[in-house]
């Protein structure tokens, strides 16, 4: 099973961070809004096998991966929960409706990878519409990501993105990433329906703005998707503001449409 970290009671919500990461990359941005926002919800945090407290699990392959998280979730016994997914974390999210048909009521996918193969995404061009004083100081790996460059966003990107980054890189993940294990089977023709909001970067290097759209089927009947106009990957540091609005919206609308 995989190691998650819970906090608080009420309705869960359940966080997938991005392929390298750990829950810190959403706990840490997340949490302050359901202090002070979104009062009366559950947080469960599930560390991927191969990251963050389940480091000491391979990861095997998508499907595999899949298959704990189905595991996990069970274990928990949720009666009903939402989901937000960032990056691969959204990718693994769209299978988890097949086996929780009742309880999974919604989810909000962020900078979702839809495009396992790299080669075959359509990406963006990057670009920089806003950089503070002396961008000098910033590392190459922010400046080749975020699109908004001051030290605030420098800050929260060494926090968010690059402390978890090197902690769980290693040789194994690289050559996952860079195969066929990458990706799940048959994905688009296996998912199923679920309410959906995508969140996706202008200027998204990474994954793309675009692919998202390949959602648009009978399987996603209620999908939006809303672009952010400066950011990239990172949408969550480059607009944190919006993300937190969005955040909030998302909750509020589908725990309160769940309870009715």
């Amino acid at each position: 099973m995989l190691k998650f970290t819970k906090i608080g009671t009420g309705m869960p919500i359940i966080f997938l961070h991005g392929y390298e990461l750990d829950h810190t990359s959403l706990m840490q941005l997340t949490e302050p809004v359901f202090k002070k926002l979104l009062l009366g919800y559950q947080r469960i945090y599930i560390d991927l096998p191969g990251m963050g407290c389940s480091r000491e699990l391979e990861f095997i392959d998508a499907t595999t991966t899949l298959q704990e998280l189905v595991q996990t979730l069970r274990w928990l016994k949720l009666s009903r929960f939402l989901v937000v997914g960032q990056s691969y974390g959204g990718y693994l999210a769209t299978g988890l409706k097949k086996d929780f048909p009742h309880a999974m009521k919604a989810q909000l996918l962020v900078v979702p990878m839809v495009v396992p193969k790299l080669a075959e995404r359509t990406l963006d061009n990057l670009d920089h519409p806003y950089v503070g004083p002396n961008p000098a100081q910033f590392t190459d790996d922010f400046k080749a990501v975020n699109v908004i460059l001051n030290h605030l966003k420098f800050a929260l990107y060494q926090l968010f993105i690059e402390k978890p980054l090197t902690y769980n890189q290693s040789v194994n993940l690289t050559k996952i990433m860079n195969s066929d294990l990458y990706a799940l089977p048959n994905w688009l023709n296996a998912i199923e329906p679920v309410a959906t909001t995508v969140l996706v970067g202008r200027y998204d290097n990474i994954v793309g703005h675009r692919d998202p759209v390949k959602l648009l089927t009978p399987k996603y009947p209620e999908l939006e998707i809303k672009q952010y106009g400066n950011s990239g990957h990172n949408l969550m540091i480059d607009e944190t503001d919006r993300f937190t609005a969005d955040l909030v919206q998302f909750v509020k609308k589908y725990s309160e449409a769940s309870a009715s």
